[in-house]
């Protein structure tokens, strides 16, 4: 596996709380993962493989690992990532319900104008990139544009685009 297969997801907190547990903040898009292996990517991009042994949301979201000297770690260096590998994270998605945009169908004026071949967060919101094979171009996927969304055949039908298909 190579550092560029691994996926942020989230990021640690800064202390460990009285019951040995360090408070964390998963990105939108994958707060209904279940955690129970995770890689660290301190600042210096180091990485770290550890063990989830509990998770609470009772008193905020927190984690306990299995490795106290590198949870210490984390939350001394403050925002230390939370990743996981591509495969293990589109798998998890799968498994759990959770909807990627890729490869859907971009629909506009009742014209089909490209397909989805990446999706992000940027902390916003979520952004996808359609591709008509001649041009890619970036559609926030918020109600001012996404009209409506068929998962059924895979289809977004989006309003408001004009000006973002000709940046």
């Amino acid at each position: 596996m190579e550092f560029s297969d691994l996926v942020k997801i989230g990021t640690l907190g800064s202390a460990i709380d009285r019951d040995g547990m360090i408070r964390f903040k998963l990105l939108p898009e994958y707060l209904d993962l279940p955690l129970t292996d995770l890689f660290l990517i301190f600042k210096n991009n180091k990485v770290r493989y550890v063990s989830v042994i509990k998770e609470d949301e009772t008193h905020g979201m927190r984690l306990l690992l299995d490795d106290t000297e590198i949870m210490t770690e984390a939350a001394e260096e403050k925002g230390v990532i939370i990743a996981l590998p591509s495969n293990e994270l589109a798998e998890l998605q799968q498994n759990n319900g959770v909807v990627s945009y890729i490869d859907y169908n971009i629909v506009f004026s009742d014209e089909f104008i490209g397909k989805i071949i990446d999706e992000y967060d940027n902390g916003a919101q979520n952004i996808i990139t359609i591709s008509n094979g001649d041009k890619e171009f970036m559609i926030p996927l918020v109600e001012k544009y996404v009209q409506e969304i068929n998962h059924d055949i895979k289809q977004i039908i989006v309003q408001n685009i004009e000006e973002l298909r000709n940046l």
